[in-house]
């Protein structure tokens, strides 16, 4: 087998191996924090929105300036299972009336590395 295949296969492996199973906390990687890419922590991202909008819901675990932490259910169209992400609000005042533990259905889309949340209400159950 030749070493590009090798790599090939090397790197397939790792990428399985971090995928997370429904029901899990994602993990940091490769200078993320959860979601969120290292030195944007505090920053609403500058980009414009690349690519669809995508739909979740789930429960506030964490709020943190224009940082929100949500427990959510899989997101099918980004072929992702159930897990803990933070996101950056696309404005921090959006999320200015929303608690930790309050249910939520929400819309967002990729800047970059960060994924944003473009809209948020509160999930009547």
């Amino acid at each position: 087998m030749s070493k590009i295949a090798l790599g090939i296969m090397a790197v397939a492996s790792l990428a399985l191996a971090s995928c997370g199973e429904e029901g899990t906390t994602q993990e940091p990687q490769d200078g993320m924090t959860a979601g969120v890419p290292a030195g944007l922590e505090d920053q609403t991202p500058a980009g414009e929105i690349e690519g669809p909008l995508h739909t979740g819901s789930g429960d506030i675990t964490k709020i943190d300036g224009s940082r929100i932490t949500i427990s959510h259910g899989p997101v099918e169209t980004m072929e992702w299972p159930a897990m803990t992400m933070t996101f950056v609000a696309q404005s921090p005042d959006m999320i200015d009336k929303f608690s930790v533990g309050d249910p939520v259905n929400f819309e967002f889309g990729q800047s970059g590395e960060t994924y944003v949340i473009t809209g948020i209400t509160r999930d009547a159950i």
